[in-house]
């Protein structure tokens, strides 16, 4: 593996989790949702260099169908503690995103 081909940092996975948090399915897909993509494909072994909006869309979808694993390891990972349980026994405030705390 070359050095180019470097994993996107914490902060650049955490930012890519947050985008997804506020995606909404009717959204025109952006740039910004298409690198968050980007750093997810990367987490899960797909070398995205060079990949245009079209191809990191591409790339997701068969993700998604062939490996949705990767997906799930990569929110794990990113989330830890704070990864909404399946089945709704999470903290139950019903609320998922990065505002969330439980302290205010």
């Amino acid at each position: 593996m070359s050095q180019e081909a470097k994993l996107p940092t914490e902060e650049e996975k955490f930012h890519a989790l947050t985008v997804f948090m506020q995606m909404n399915d009717d959204e025109e897909p952006t740039q910004e949702v298409a690198d968050a993509l980007m750093v997810v494909l990367k987490c899960s072994g797909v070398d995205t260099e060079g990949f245009t909006m079209e191809e990191a869309f591409d790339s997701w979808n068969n993700l998604c169908t062939n490996n949705p694993d990767a997906i799930k390891k990569f929110f794990k990972e990113v989330m830890g503690d704070r990864m909404p349980q399946q089945g709704g026994d999470g903290c139950g405030c019903g609320s998922h995103h990065e505002e969330h705390k439980h302290d205010e």
